[in-house]
């Protein structure tokens, strides 16, 4: 059997950067077409979807719901605001150039 045809959107990491920092409307539409059939345990389809949405518990999430925080700098680094894009992409991707390294 062949693909002829068929539409495939392969998910990149580089893409949802490009969606969370407000990029890339045409592909977030055709991606999210495909999104759940991709072929990934559904915690990680779950969780890729829920910070594509910003719907992550991060403590600036926290305050828009109105829960108190005490601070909001990011608990894992200390340093910034904890914002989805924070937790997700700078500290990811400060952890792979680290690892990397």
């Amino acid at each position: 059997m062949g693909l002829e045809g068929k539409c495939c959107y392969v998910f990149t990491v580089s893409l949802a950067y490009r969606i969370l920092r407000g990029e890339g409307q045409e592909e977030e539409e055709a991606m999210y077409g495909e999104f759940w059939r991709i072929k990934a345990q559904p915690s990680t389809r779950l969780t890729t979807w829920r910070v594509l949405e910003n719907k992550i518990a991060s403590k600036r999430n926290l305050e828009k719901r109105g829960i108190s925080v005490e601070s909001n700098v990011c608990s894992m680094c200390g340093e910034g605001e904890e914002t989805t894009s924070h937790l997700f992409m700078q500290i990811f991707l400060a952890c792979m150039s680290v690892t990397s390294g």
